[in-house]
């Protein structure tokens, strides 16, 4: 049985301006307990993830003074919600992503972590386990 991306997608929750700061952006990903978060800026959407923060850490620039639309990327990788799981898994392997977002009418609708994918996998890792320890033979 196939599963897609609709069926294992989160919602994004709310996007922040470009115009905030690293410690804010720092301060929501706390409070909303999400390891990213898309902004909005030049009319245009991005992702800011915990990675992107080390990063910035590592080059001594203020936090206070990063503004979190100078460091997102740009474009976003995105799917449909009509996209097999199997797709979605190996896309995020040859982009190195560990985020893909789910985009239905040029509106951003969800989004999939490499959590997401472990989780299905893991449950099919189980299935197979399962039926093998089932019909073994001896």
């Amino acid at each position: 049985m196939a599963m897609y991306a609709k069926e294992i997608m989160s919602p994004v929750g709310e996007t922040v301006p470009g115009e905030t700061t690293l410690v804010e952006g720092a301060s929501h990903m706390v409070r909303t307990g999400r390891g990213f978060l898309l902004v909005e800026a030049g009319g245009k959407t991005g992702i800011v993830t915990e990675w992107d923060f080390i990063k910035a850490m590592a080059k001594q620039i203020d936090p206070k003074s990063v503004k979190l639309g100078d460091i997102m990327s740009y474009p976003l990788i995105k799917v449909a919600p009509s996209t097999p799981t199997d797709e979605v898994a190996t896309l995020m392997s040859e982009k190195g992503v560990r985020r893909l977002l789910v985009e239905e009418n040029g509106k951003i609708v969800g989004i999939i972590t490499s959590k997401d994918i472990i989780k299905i996998f893991r449950k099919y890792v189980d299935e197979i386990t399962e039926a093998v320890v089932r019909f073994r033979p001896f």
